[in-house]
């Protein structure tokens, strides 16, 4: 566990830890390695569980370029919903070319998993994925111009809402916001940006 000594470690972090540990990421460099979180991508994770548990269930993450907080926060949406039954979640980027991307990423992480931390995928296709748990993560695009039905027809208990400085319509981020649960006790919604 690479966290500073004067964090609170959360509670779940370890198995965070093991999870992550535990898989592969297509990298920059490298091709498809082994996970090995930097600090700073352990303390961002540490820091989102350690506000759930404190009871903060919304987090706002201003994010420095190519210090792996986009691969932090996928690992940690695997983790959090393999780990919490029938979650309910979506990944929204600004752009289908983002969208495209980082979900070719998660097939390629949760094709890693082995199966002591994972569930069987009952569906895994362009529009999301859905495991036996119950938990399910939808791919949506909230686009740089006007877009005001995000979130519409869906309740949501999980959100990584990611570059949400470049979305286009904030009618639209409080039209997805209207969709966020406010009793789930694992909720959690992470919105990012650069």
């Amino acid at each position: 566990m690479d966290l500073p000594r004067v964090v609170r470690p959360a509670k779940l972090f370890p198995q965070w830890d093991r999870f992550s540990r535990s898989v592969r990421i297509p990298s920059r460099d490298r091709g498809l390695i082994g996970f090995k979180p930097f600090g700073t991508q352990s303390y961002l994770v540490n820091e989102i569980m350690t506000g759930i548990e404190d009871g903060v269930h919304e987090f706002a993450v201003l994010k420095a370029r190519q210090i792996g907080s986009s691969t932090a926060l996928m690992m940690f949406s695997l983790f959090w919903l393999l780990k919490h039954k029938g979650l309910q979640g979506a990944l929204i980027t600004e752009t289908d070319k983002t969208k495209e991307y980082l979900r070719g990423s998660f097939a390629k992480i949760h094709e890693s998993i082995p199966t002591k931390f994972s569930y069987p995928a009952h569906a895994n296709n362009r529009y999301g994925i859905q495991w036996s748990n119950g938990s399910r993560l939808v791919y949506e695009t909230a686009g740089i111009r006007k877009n005001t039905g995000l979130g519409k027809g869906r309740g949501l208990s999980y959100l990584h809402a990611t570059e949400v400085s470049e979305w286009g319509d904030p009618e639209g981020i409080d039209s997805l916001r209207a969709a966020l649960s406010q009793r789930h006790p694992a909720a959690c919604y992470v919105w990012e940006s650069t």
